[in-house]
């Protein structure tokens, strides 16, 4: 008897499951078509009618098992049982018709003739839950293949491929623009497009009024020639405006610029390198040769 509330309580669990499955994706199947809900849960539900097609079985073959032994113990005390039976009632009758079942009473009716070591063999019939689950998962390829090949209710394969492959573009511009911040003088590079009209507007705003309209130099020095006084190129660029030179007057401009702006602003200096500006300032510190060439290129690759 405890077998066979331990089976009650697991199907009344797995109904549940299934419910709180139904419940959660009941909010994204509401403006699909209904068919695509099923088609998408049938596996689901087919998968979890044959755990519990399991489960009962092992709890019925554990009852056998018990029954068994039992009588095989103390016989005399299922004599009186095996006589009169109780009559099933209509529950006990449509459940042993789904599972085909035969009363341990009646085994020798289809024990098989040959014997291994005293081992006798059953020819058990396969239930018949599981023999229309079969049937109806033919039905069900026969429906998938027409609903996704043939039908208009559902993406073929390519358009659903061009439809992950646009998602996922979209996802990595959005993934990379939010990287954006990540940058330092150790991994910048020189922006190209967009972000040099952009670093412009930058170094109009915070830079102009030192370094002059066109980079020539006023207070700063120079910008367009090729000597720097702190080293040039994108890396010594971009960690000047970034930590500032405060004992010669200029900021640390990392409090007010995200590294994103500081790298436009200083690929944008970088764009002017060779300009003739009008009333250049004379050229100040050393000539700057890049040692990474390769690091001072435009980065082609950036996109807004």
């Amino acid at each position: 008897m405890n077998v066979k509330k331990s089976i009650y309580t697991v199907c009344l669990s797995i109904v549940t499951l299934v419910g709180v499955h139904a419940q959660a994706v009941e909010s994204t199947v509401k403006e699909d078509h209904w068919l695509t809900w099923v088609l998408e849960n049938i596996v689901l539900l087919l998968g979890l009618a044959v755990i519990l097609g399991s489960m009962v079985t092992l709890g019925r073959l554990f009852q056998n098992i018990i029954y068994t032994y039992r009588r095989s113990i103390n016989p005399e005390l299922y004599v009186e049982k095996e006589s009169a039976p109780d009559q099933p009632n209509i529950f006990q009758r449509a459940y042993n018709r789904a599972w085909s079942i035969v009363p341990v009473q009646k085994e020798s009716d289809i024990l098989l003739e040959h014997a291994h070591d005293g081992i006798y063999e059953l020819d058990n019939k396969l239930p018949p839950w599981w023999l229309y689950g079969f049937y109806l998962s033919i039905i069900f390829a026969v429906g998938y293949i027409y609903y996704y090949h043939y039908s208009d209710y559902a993406s073929n394969m390519e358009i659903e491929y061009a439809t992950e492959m646009r998602n996922a573009e979209i996802a990595r511009r959005a993934y990379l623009k939010g990287q954006a911040n990540l940058v330092d003088e150790s991994n910048v590079t020189v922006l190209d497009g967009k972000a040099l009209a952009q670093g412009k507007v930058i170094y109009s705003v915070n830079c102009a009024s030192c370094h002059g309209v066109d980079g020539g130099g006023g207070v700063g020095p120079n910008l367009t020639d090729d000597y720097w006084l702190h080293g040039g190129g994108i890396a010594n660029v971009f960690k000047r405006i970034k930590y500032g030179v405060p004992q010669k007057g200029m900021i640390a401009w990392k409090a007010q610029l995200s590294p994103s702006d500081i790298q436009k602003v200083a690929s944008y200096i970088m764009s002017i390198q060779g300009s003739t500006p009008t009333n250049a300032k004379d050229p100040q510190g050393s000539k700057y040769v890049s040692e990474n060439p390769d690091l001072d290129e435009k980065d082609l690759s950036y996109q807004e």
